[in-house]
């Protein structure tokens, strides 16, 4: 524990590296970080045990990385979830170390059912991931979300004013009046039958930044 104490510490002391090396550095922390809390879907296949003791390691080193960089103040975020599947038989399901966490699910991006997991990802503009989290493929995309700012209470109280880029599956009053309450500014496209909503010219092509984080966190 001690060395990788020292570890961390090497990494705030030493001179600021090139923008180049510090984001391959945090790239790296941050895929460690997600390999260490997905979990294996068949029986019989152990997650390596360094692994696993190296998770909060990669959370801290993770973190420290990002306060490092200017991505830390930036004032806007996207959200997004995406399936992570976790098998396509009903033998799998059954034997599978994931039954009563992992459920049956609908992608509607994909048009198909999975049987699985979601990846909730709260990340910059530029791809800098903030907070994350799995669930089951049903839970509720908004309640994630705020669960996640409950988790990171200093994520969004510390940036007063902060705007919030989703798609149109994050609606409700209450949700924008909770959002509110933390500061936060809600951005989503207009559903169906809601007249149209600031910004929805630029929703399309900002999705398709998270959707690559979430491949990335994937992969």
């Amino acid at each position: 524990m001690t060395q990788e104490v020292d570890q961390i510490d090497f990494l705030h002391r030493r001179k600021t590296p090139q923008p180049d090396l510090k984001m391959s550095l945090y790239r790296r922390a941050a895929a460690a970080l997600a390999a260490a809390a997905r979990p294996q879907a068949q029986r019989g296949v152990p997650r390596p045990r360094r692994l696993l003791k190296a998770a909060d390691l990669a959370a801290r080193v993770n973190r420290m990385l990002a306060r490092d960089t200017s991505l830390w103040t930036d004032t806007v975020w996207v959200v997004d979830s995406t399936p992570v599947e976790c098998g396509r038989s009903r033998e799998t399901a059954r034997r599978s170390d994931l039954a009563g966490w992992a459920e049956d699910g609908y992608s509607a991006s994909h048009s198909r059912f999975f049987w699985g997991l979601r990846l909730h990802l709260l990340c910059t503009l530029q791809g800098c991931p903030f907070a994350f989290a799995l669930t089951g493929a049903k839970a509720d995309e908004r309640e994630t979300v705020l669960g996640m700012l409950h988790a990171e209470p200093d994520l969004a109280a510390s940036r007063p004013g902060q705007t919030l880029i989703s798609d149109r599956q994050y609606y409700g009053r209450a949700f924008e009046r909770e959002l509110a309450g933390w500061g936060v500014q809600l951005l989503r496209p207009a559903r169906k039958g809601e007249p149209l909503r600031a910004g929805s010219a630029l929703f399309k092509p900002l999705r398709q930044i998270i959707e690559s984080v979430n491949q990335t966190f994937k992969a």
